[in-house]
C-alpha cells in the first residue's frame, strides 16, 4: 500500500487539478469553520467559492460580506502555503465587522495597517501550522 504524501509549506499545487484543488481548498475550510468559529451575526451561512481570476494576478482571494461568501482564486494560487494562508485570511474577515468597520479603518489606516487586515494577518501566521497538520492527518492520497 503506498503511503499517503505528506503536505509542506512548499507543496507546489500548479499542477493539480481544478477539483484537487477545490477540494483541499474545501478542507481548510471546513477546518477554519470548525477551529475558528462562526459570525452568528450574519443572516447567510457562510460559502466558499473557487473562482479563476482573469484580472488581478496577484490577488488570491477575497471576502464578500454582503453575501458571507470567501473566494478563493485558484489560479493565483501556486502553493499550498498559499492557498492555506488566504483561506485563513479571508475567513478571519468573515468573523470580523467588516461592513462596518473596514472602510472607516480603510480611510484612516490604509490598507497595511488596517486592524482588521493586520489581524487577518496574525490569524495566518497562528493556523498555518495547525492546518497543515490537519491536512496530513487527514491525508487520504
Amino acid at each position: 500500500m503506498k503511503k499517503p504524501h505528506k503536505y509542506t509549506q512548499k507543496t507546489p499545487i500548479s499542477d493539480l487539478s481544478y477539483s484537487d484543488k477545490r477540494a483541499l481548498a474545501l478542507r481548510v475550510f471546513r477546518w477554519c469553520k470548525s477551529n475558528m468559529g462562526v459570525n452568528m451575526r450574519n443572516p447567510f451561512a457562510i460559502s466558499l467559492s473557487v473562482v479563476k481570476n482573469h484580472y488581478e494576478p496577484k490577488t488570491y482571494g477575497a471576502f464578500d460580506a454582503e453575501i458571507n461568501e470567501l473566494i478563493l482564486y485558484y489560479n493565483n494560487v501556486k502553493s499550498l502555503k498559499v492557498l492555506i494562508t488566504t483561506i485563513i485570511h479571508e475567513y478571519q474577515h468573515s468573523l470580523q465587522p467588516i461592513k462596518t468597520r473596514y472602510e472607516v479603518y480603510y480611510k484612516k489606516y490604509g490598507y497595511w495597517k488596517n486592524p482588521l487586515e493586520v489581524e487577518a494577518r496574525n490569524a495566518e501566521k497562528k493556523y498555518f501550522k495547525e492546518v497543515l497538520a490537519y491536512l496530513n492527518k487527514t491525508n487520504k492520497k
